[in-house]
Protein backbone atom coordinates (compact mmCIF):
# COMPACT_ATOMS: atom_id res chain seq x y z
CA UNK A 1 0.00 0.00 0.00
CA UNK A 2 2.90 2.88 0.85
CA UNK A 3 4.49 1.23 -2.04
CA UNK A 4 1.39 2.17 -4.49
CA UNK A 5 0.51 5.31 -2.53
CA UNK A 6 4.10 6.62 -3.12
CA UNK A 7 3.85 5.40 -6.92
CA UNK A 8 0.37 7.82 -7.51
CA UNK A 9 1.93 10.92 -5.63
CA UNK A 10 5.21 10.76 -7.31
CA UNK A 11 3.27 10.14 -10.88
CA UNK A 12 0.66 13.08 -10.04
CA UNK A 13 2.31 15.76 -8.41
CA UNK A 14 6.46 15.52 -9.11
CA UNK A 15 7.24 16.02 -12.58
CA UNK A 16 4.14 17.78 -14.31
CA UNK A 17 5.53 20.06 -16.69
CA UNK A 18 3.59 23.31 -17.85
CA UNK A 19 -0.28 23.67 -18.05
CA UNK A 20 -1.04 23.18 -21.43
CA UNK A 21 -5.02 23.75 -20.90
CA UNK A 22 -5.95 27.31 -20.55
CA UNK A 23 -8.75 28.30 -18.19
CA UNK A 24 -10.21 32.00 -16.89
CA UNK A 25 -9.54 31.03 -13.40
CA UNK A 26 -5.54 31.29 -14.51
CA UNK A 27 -5.68 34.53 -14.77
CA UNK A 28 -7.57 35.51 -11.74
CA UNK A 29 -5.74 32.31 -9.11
CA UNK A 30 -3.08 30.79 -11.57
CA UNK A 31 -1.30 28.69 -8.56
CA UNK A 32 -4.40 28.24 -6.58
CA UNK A 33 -5.74 26.92 -9.91
CA UNK A 34 -2.99 24.77 -10.42
CA UNK A 35 -2.75 23.38 -7.03
CA UNK A 36 -6.97 22.53 -7.03
CA UNK A 37 -6.09 20.57 -10.69
CA UNK A 38 -3.19 18.45 -8.81
CA UNK A 39 -4.93 17.69 -5.85
CA UNK A 40 -7.96 16.75 -8.03
CA UNK A 41 -6.19 14.56 -10.30
CA UNK A 42 -4.74 12.97 -7.40
CA UNK A 43 -8.01 12.52 -5.97
CA UNK A 44 -8.73 10.63 -8.90
CA UNK A 45 -5.99 8.54 -8.99
CA UNK A 46 -6.35 7.35 -5.50
CA UNK A 47 -9.64 6.34 -5.92
CA UNK A 48 -8.86 4.19 -9.20
CA UNK A 49 -5.11 2.72 -8.39
CA UNK A 50 -5.14 2.81 -4.57
CA UNK A 51 -8.95 2.57 -3.00
CA UNK A 52 -10.37 1.16 -5.42
CA UNK A 53 -7.73 -2.45 -5.07
CA UNK A 54 -7.53 -1.90 -1.98
CA UNK A 55 -11.44 -2.49 -1.11
CA UNK A 56 -11.34 -5.32 -3.87
CA UNK A 57 -8.96 -7.17 -1.67
CA UNK A 58 -10.45 -6.98 1.67
CA UNK A 59 -13.50 -7.80 0.18
CA UNK A 60 -11.83 -10.90 -1.20
CA UNK A 61 -10.13 -11.65 2.06
CA UNK A 62 -13.45 -11.98 3.91
CA UNK A 63 -15.29 -13.98 1.83
CA UNK A 64 -16.85 -12.03 -0.44
CA UNK A 65 -17.95 -12.81 -4.52
CA UNK A 66 -15.84 -9.89 -6.77
CA UNK A 67 -18.53 -9.54 -9.39
CA UNK A 68 -17.09 -8.66 -13.01
CA UNK A 69 -17.98 -4.79 -13.64
CA UNK A 70 -17.71 -5.13 -17.04
CA UNK A 71 -20.41 -7.86 -17.18
CA UNK A 72 -22.37 -5.85 -14.45
CA UNK A 73 -22.32 -2.77 -17.01
CA UNK A 74 -23.85 -4.88 -20.26
CA UNK A 75 -27.00 -5.38 -18.90
CA UNK A 76 -27.57 -1.11 -18.45
CA UNK A 77 -30.51 -0.83 -20.19
CA UNK A 78 -30.28 1.10 -23.80
CA UNK A 79 -32.09 4.34 -23.17
CA UNK A 80 -35.08 4.42 -25.58
CA UNK A 81 -34.75 7.29 -28.59
CA UNK A 82 -37.63 9.16 -27.23
CA UNK A 83 -36.04 9.68 -24.17
CA UNK A 84 -32.93 10.41 -25.07
CA UNK A 85 -34.52 12.75 -27.62
CA UNK A 86 -36.39 14.77 -24.98
CA UNK A 87 -32.92 15.33 -22.97
CA UNK A 88 -30.65 16.79 -26.31
CA UNK A 89 -33.84 18.94 -27.02
CA UNK A 90 -34.03 20.21 -23.34
CA UNK A 91 -29.84 20.50 -23.52
CA UNK A 92 -30.18 22.44 -26.35
CA UNK A 93 -33.30 24.88 -24.58
CA UNK A 94 -30.52 25.10 -21.68
CA UNK A 95 -27.83 26.77 -24.46
CA UNK A 96 -30.33 29.08 -25.93
CA UNK A 97 -31.58 30.40 -22.86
Amino acid sequence: MKLRLKNQYQTILVGKGEVKVGHVLDKIFPRERRIRSLIGGLETSLGTQLWEPLALAFARENGFNILDHKRLNEKVPIIPDKVRYFISNYETQKKIL
